[in-house]
Order: C-alpha cells, then structure tokens, then sequence
C-alpha cells in the first residue's frame, strides 16, 4: 500500500511540474496546473506526517514534499523577488528533475522495512523541525511579498534590489492624471527625483495627501523614527515637501510671478482630522507609538495590540481610505487644470484608477521609481 501510495504522489508531483512547464507555451492548461498544484500541495502535509512515523515510506520523499509546500505555500520565496519572470519556470524544469531523481533512485532500491522505529522517529523528527522553521521564515516572507502586490493593487512591490512604486498616466480629452505612488518614508534620492519631474513651463495641478488638523486635536504621526532605523529620509523634511510648501506659501502671499513655474499650483486633496471616528483617532495614536518604537520586542507588542479588534479595523479602514479615497476623487474631478499630479500612497491607487478608467480615462503610460533601495 505504501508503495502505491508514494508512486502515486511521485506521479502526481512530476505531472505538476511539466504541466507547469508546458503551461508557458500554452495558457489553455493553466486550470489544469492550479489543480495538480493543489491537489500535491494539500496531499503532502499528511505525506510528510507519515514519513516521519513510519519507515515504510522513502525518507526521499521529503525531498519533493518539502519543495511543493515551498512553492505553493510560501509562493517559493526568497526567489519570488527575483525580477526576472523566467524564475517560475526554471523552477518547474527543477521540480520536473526532482521527480524524475526520486523515481529513478526509489525504483534502484527495495524498503522492506519494520512499520516503526524510533532511531527513524527522531532522526526524521528533528530533520523536519530544521525543514518547518525554513519553511515558516519563508511563509512569513513569501505572503508578505505577495501581500504588498496586492493590497497595492500592484503598485507596490518588493525585489531583492529594494521596495519600488509605480506612477501611471491616464488621459481623456485633453487632460492628464499621474496617479504617482507615494511614500512617507523613502531614499532622498526618491523625493528629488520626484521633485525634478514636476512640470516647469505648463500649468499643472498637484493635489496633496495629508490630513489636516483644523480643531487641533492631540495627535501626532512621527516617521523620524522608523526612517532612523532604515536610514532612509521622511517626506516631511525632503525636498518636494519644501517645494510644495515654498508654493502655497508664494501662492497665499500673492508672489506666484516670482516662482520658477507660475503655473504650478499645490493643493490639499486631504479631509481633516475631524471628519474620523474617535476610535480611528485612538488607532492613529496607537499606531504613532509603533512608529515610535524603540526596539522590536516593543513594535511586536503594539502591533499584536492592534490586530485584537477586528471591529475597529473595519472602522479604521472605512476612515483611512475609502472616505479619503472618494474625496480625493471628487477634488480630481473638480480640477481643470490640463495636468493633475497624485501623489498618494500606493493603497489608495487601486480604487482611484479603477474609478478614472470607469470615467473614460486611458492609461497611455506607466514607470517605477525605486522608494528604497537595498543594495546601498
């Protein structure tokens, strides 16, 4: 029975792989894979249970249980930040190799063994413990990755090289909208290049997120901190928020023909403080002092405390994004200028783009611009 049992898997684990070969060059087998790659990836948890009780099964069967919970799982990371988009199917060629490998070895050999023993109980036990904390870090990174994609509607993402943001360019009669991915925190050399890319002899209108604080309510969001422990700039002290606020304060004081562009204009598209639930201002003073923490067992602590409320959450999200996400738009639909520049937090692009296309605007170009880079 084991040995029908372990031919079957091997089977199973090496139709995966060359139907996620083929799949390439022929998109229609696509359903296909997600079922092979399911049906392995669910199949091989009580796989590796059983290799680790009983002899009766070929400890080299851990070899391509351990790859499938890897890939499916942990979506095959730290490799998932390659940049290259052949990764995936060198991948399938290696997986294609490993099944091959265990049925030509397994076929060489004959397992007529005892159904327990407890020198085979530990070794396998203690070799799968080294085997699950590698493939816990690589969950833990691999959906983190894989998260940041998607709750940014691709906006974001994460490579080996550093943490990059998109700018789109839509256009509809005549006027443009750059949706530019944005970062409270960044390299300075993000905020300049951000700040050299602003129009200098065509008018232009760039519409500001930020909170305001009219009623002076007691908070206060601090991302000197966290820009300290990653030796990165904050947005507030870099060099498009000194132009932005060299421009309003030109603009309120009438010296407009003074600037270097006259018919640059800078706006708060932002709803104030006020407008919030006093339990998303209670979570935005919680989340200040996590920006504020002085070491990770004290950021591990807040950040547990804010994921015991489930309710709030709802709440905060409600507040923090889908109110501000509409009142933005209603200030991008009420702008006249030829150009309008957003530059917003990679979260809110999502639901903005897809309410500008609803509206009949065209994408007609998009770029990266790297937030953070690693490799310094």
């Amino acid at each position: 029975m084991t040995r029908v049992l372990q031919r079957v898997y091997l089977g199973l684990f090496l139709a995966d792989g060359v139907v996620t070969v083929l799949v390439i060059h022929w998109p229609w087998l696509h359903w296909l894979n997600i079922l092979l790659a399911a049906v392995v990836a669910l199949s091989s948890l009580p796989l590796w249970g059983a290799l680790i009780l009983t002899p009766k099964f070929s400890p080299l069967l851990l070899l391509p249980v351990w790859f499938a919970l890897w890939a499916n799982y942990c979506l095959a990371f730290p490799l998932n930040m390659l940049e290259s988009p052949q990764v995936f199917g060198w991948l399938a060629w290696v997986q294609v190799l490993i099944g091959l490998l265990c049925l030509v070895v397994w076929n060489s050999r004959r397992y007529q063994r005892e159904f327990f023993a407890w020198r085979h109980l530990l070794v396998m036990a203690g070799l799968s413990v080294v085997l699950a904390l590698l493939l816990l870090a690589s969950l833990i990174g691999g959906q983190t990755v894989n998260l940041v994609g998607v709750m940014s509607g691709h906006y974001a993402r994460i490579t080996f090289q550093g943490i990059y943001l998109k700018e789109k360019h839509f256009t509809k009669n005549g006027q443009e909208v750059r949706l530019v991915g944005m970062s409270h925190v960044a390299d300075k050399k993000f905020y300049d290049q951000l700040t050299a890319s602003l129009p200098t002899d065509k008018p232009a209108m760039v519409l500001m997120e930020g909170v305001t604080n009219r009623n002076k309510i007691p908070l206060s969001l601090d991302y000197k901190q966290m820009a300290t422990v990653l030796g990165i700039s904050t947005q507030n002290k870099s060099s498009f928020e000194h132009k932005a606020l060299e421009y309003l304060q030109a603009e309120s004081e009438g010296r407009e023909q003074s600037l270097e562009n006259p018919q640059l204009r800078f706006r708060s598209a932002d709803v104030d403080l006020s407008s919030f639930d006093p339990k998303t201002i209670e979570f935005l003073r919680t989340i200040s002092s996590l920006y504020g923490s002085k070491n990770w067992r004290e950021f591990a602590n807040i950040y547990l405390r804010l994921n015991r409320d489930r309710s709030m959450q709802v709440l905060v999200m409600q507040d923090i994004l889908f109110k501000r996400n509409e009142h933005l738009l209603a200030e991008i639909r009420q702008t006249q200028s030829p150009l309008v520049i957003v530059p917003w937090g990679a979260l809110h692009m999502p639901y903005v783009e897809w309410e500008l296309r609803k509206e009949g605007f065209q994408e007609v170009s998009q770029s990266e611009n790297r937030v953070v880079s690693f490799s310094n």
